[in-house]
């Protein structure tokens, strides 16, 4: 919320209640540890110690460093601490630049009001602050800035260009986001938990949401700009479906009759060689997988080793396993068709038998992806999203922690699928698509087309999966037949390309497009960016 003199006195009140603690410590006069632990350095700055939440002594001081404000309007500051850099600020600003300032943290206000005189700052007309950095603050900071000022008549600047010290993401950036990247509320919670749920520093890490720029490169070759970019970019993508499903804004709400054996899992395992994968892959599955419905339909594609007899030999133990041998290799599309025939499961997971199966609730992660809304049609453990209208750049194995996030297409080596989808939408057209490529990408088009969408897991698929294309998996050209594949995709639904809501509909940056005239129709909206580019509103006091 913003604050002038009176809404900052009565936001104190209100920590008698809200922050008990906080308030007995201000009336005890315990904030004089922190006082008591302010340093004037010899070179004129201000040092002082605080304590992070492993109780650790961190030394904060003020930095050299001059920003300059040029010609900019307005000034944001995110995270007031003492207030040092803060009453500096605002006594370089000339008499038509507006500062606004951001504090999340109501005890490092409550000390610096009594470490300086607030009154003049508040009262002079050029001032706001926002206590918070929740939608309502959100909502309130997009009023004060409504019309919002360009970004380059804007400076942000977060406390950390400030201070010499490193600090782990706060909640002030939200705000950040907001104002910088321009992504709206559901954006900025997608950073939230990318950042909140997993080590970003981690080398394995990295392998989510890994922008198709960044393959090839190991973590210690990336900047902190280009690390903490790519949760920019997939937030910028994925916020729009996210709205659309928090509001309910769809063509329609699914309500078909699921159909096979209800909660059963049909596992559809293509085998072609490769017998030793095979069987670490059915080790696995059948002996860590703790779901309690499952049924394995193993496909052997016409395997010249000994896959079949190893299949009926497995099957013969565990009634599980259902065989399905074939007499001839019919490509991934065709084997996998050939097994869905046989399974009845009210879900089906298309997975390659070069997997391996680490934790034992991965069907249930699948599973609950599956019921997070009616009109999920697939999921899996390799979801991709589409980044640029200008070329096929793309955000892999997308995963943002504790939301289901719609996405263009998943990966066709551990898909997980509703079989009433896959009934209503003519089932995965292996006729057409008679080999490797593109299979799994029109697949999640053709179901987003008949009103089905694709979503992340809350929580990591655990399967490895160990095969590249490169390692002569195939009987055939594999990259021959992907060109192939590629060209039917693109007669269909055009250039594989960003979804401006991957929930809604196929449209893509360029406008909807037209199969029978091969071109794109241009779009009645555009695609909307975050914050609405206006000016600031006239202070009121």
């Amino acid at each position: 919320m913003s604050a002038d003199i009176s809404t900052l006195i009565s936001n104190l009140k209100s920590l008698r209640s809200s922050y008990p603690a906080i308030h007995r410590q201000l009336n005890q006069k315990i904030v004089s540890n922190v006082l008591d632990g302010l340093y004037r350095c010899d070179d004129g700055r201000y040092a002082y110690l605080v304590k992070d939440e492993k109780g650790h002594s961190i030394l904060i001081k003020e930095s050299f460093r001059q920003v300059e404000f040029g010609e900019k309007r307005v000034v944001v500051l995110l995270g007031v601490g003492l207030g040092y850099q803060l009453f500096d600020i605002f006594d370089r600003l000339t008499d038509d630049q507006f500062l606004i300032a951001v504090e999340t943290r109501p005890d490092l206000l409550c000390k610096s009001l009594y470490v300086h005189n607030w009154r003049p700052l508040l009262t002079s007309g050029r001032f706001r602050l926002f206590l918070g950095s929740d939608r309502s603050a959100l909502d309130e900071l997009a009023r004060t800035l409504a019309p919002a000022p360009t970004r380059e008549s804007m400076k942000v600047l977060d406390n950390k260009v400030l201070v010499t010290i490193d600090q782990k993401p706060y909640a002030w950036w939200n705000i950040y986001f907001f104002l910088i990247a321009g992504l709206p509320l559901d954006g900025i919670r997608a950073i939230n938990a990318i950042t909140g749920g997993f080590n970003i520093w981690d080398p394995d890490s990295l392998y989510l949401n890994l922008p198709s720029a960044l393959l090839g490169r190991s973590v210690g070759e990336l900047s902190i700009e280009e690390i903490y970019g790519r949760f920019k970019t997939l937030a910028r993508v994925i916020a729009p479906g996210l709205e659309s499903l928090r509001n309910g804004d769809l063509g329609e709400i699914k309500s078909v009759a699921p159909a096979g054996r209800k909660d059963r899992v049909s596992v559809v395992l293509l085998c072609w060689n490769k017998q030793d994968y095979t069987r670490r892959c059915l080790d696995s599955l059948l002996g860590r997988t703790d779901y309690p419905d499952m049924q394995v339909v193993a496909v052997d594609n016409g395997s010249s080793d000994s896959t079949p007899e190893m299949l009926t030999e497995i099957a013969a133990r565990d009634s599980r396993l259902v065989p399905v041998l074939l007499d001839k290799n019919h490509g991934i599309p065709g084997g996998r068709q050939k097994g869905l025939e046989a399974a009845d499961g009210e879900y089906v997971l298309f997975l390659d038998n070069d997997t391996e199966i680490e934790r034992e609730n991965f069907l249930r992660v699948m599973v609950n992806a599956m019921k997070a809304h009616p009109n999920v049609g697939s999921t899996g453990a390799f979801l991709n999203t589409y980044t640029s209208d200008n070329d096929d750049s793309l955000i892999q194995c997308v995963h943002v922690p504790g939301m289901a996030v719609p996405v263009a297409w998943c990966s066709g080596y551990c898909l997980m699928v509703r079989r009433s989808a896959l009934e209503e939408i003519g089932g995965i057209d292996a006729g057409e698509f008679a080999s490797y490529g593109s299979e799994d990408v029109y697949l999640g088009y053709k179901l987003r087309q008949h009103g089905w969408i694709t979503v992340t897991t809350s929580d990591l698929v655990g399967v490895s999966h160990h095969i590249i294309h490169g390692h002569n998996h195939y009987d055939y050209d594999w990259k021959k037949t992907g060109n192939k594949n590629s060209e039917l995709f693109h007669k269909k639904f055009g250039p594989r390309r960003l979804l401006t809501d991957p929930v809604r509909s196929n449209e893509t940056a360029g406008g909807i497009w037209d199969s029978r005239r091969q071109e794109f129709i241009e779009p009645d909206v555009t695609l909307a960016a975050g914050a609405k580019e206006t000016s600031l509103a006239s202070n009121e006091a």
